[in-house]
């Protein structure tokens, strides 16, 4: 039997659309390569309203930002779950172990979809099929494994910054769990029905109860690198965002000031965390 799917209340707020263009928002305008690709006019919407990221992903302090958005995520989410009152989801925690075998039978991995959905042509299809068949291989889980222990080997962390292990964690295990946890996507890959929860997309990620176990483990690494260095961790000038964005607030309304154009809803999906370089 699966693990409980998140209260309904939560869900819900999590699906509005205020929650899911931020989340995309956020990790779409990280990437240089999907930045560079946009209009001028679209840059300077996006711009104009607070989301010309001051540095893309896998630069430094980018490790950072990933660990400090996401941290902030965590909290209003645990507000929402207080409120809730489930049982079943008191807070956000780590997997405590990553369920790294198949059928676990609290998380289990997700049969993947064969046949691509009405938003994907062939080509895409593939490309997310081959990442997903990777990502279930018996050679990468036993990487993601002695990923894993890395960044809970005190010698390790102690070796690194708090930057550093963020850019680390971000493109390899990150992307791997996303990955390995996707099963079949909606029919309407930017929907914002909560049933709309495919692990695979940053619009529609953070709505699936797997997010938040997967985010919480990542979280609780940095309690493990403050212990492993005699730091406190620093994630003040972690970029986030607009400043105090509707959609990062309980009530999950939708900012009139996000830009209503293709970005909110692209053709063609981000692929924030599809990169392939896996970094020990």
């Amino acid at each position: 039997m699966s693990h409980p799917d998140l209260p309904p209340t939560v869900k819900a707020m999590l699906a509005s659309e205020g929650h899911r263009v931020h989340h995309h928002l956020w990790h779409f305008v990280r990437s240089e390569e999907n930045w560079n690709g946009l209009s001028q006019a679209d840059k300077d919407s996006l711009t104009a309203d607070g989301w010309a990221a001051p540095r893309f992903n896998q630069e430094p302090g980018s490790g950072l930002d990933f660990l400090g958005m996401h941290r902030q995520m965590i909290h209003m989410t645990n507000t929402a779950l207080a409120a809730a009152g489930d049982s079943n989801w008191p807070n956000v925690t780590g997997w405590n172990p990553i369920p790294f075998e198949d059928n676990n039978s609290d998380w289990p991995v997700p049969q993947w979809q064969a046949a691509p959905p009405p938003w994907a042509d062939a080509a895409l299809w593939q490309n997310f099929t081959d990442l997903a068949d990777q990502a279930r291989s018996d050679a990468r889980v036993n990487e993601m494994k002695s990923i894993a222990a890395i960044f809970r080997d005190s010698g390790r962390l102690s070796a690194m910054s708090l930057d550093e292990l963020g850019i680390q964690m971000e493109w390899s295990i990150h992307g791997w769990m996303h990955m390995r946890w996707s099963g079949a996507p909606a029919n309407d890959a930017f929907s914002s029905d909560p049933d709309n929860d495919w692990l695979f997309l940053p619009w529609s990620s953070h709505v699936s109860s797997t997010f938040w176990k997967l985010h919480g483990w990542i979280d609780e690494r940095i309690a493990d690198w403050e212990a492993a260095t005699g730091q406190v961790a620093d994630l003040s000038n972690a970029w986030a965002g607009p400043p105090a964005p509707a959609s990062m607030s309980a009530s999950g309304t939708t900012d009139p000031a996000f830009p209503k154009t293709c970005m909110r809803k692209p053709s063609v999906p981000s692929r924030a965390w599809t990169s392939p370089a896996i970094r020990t």
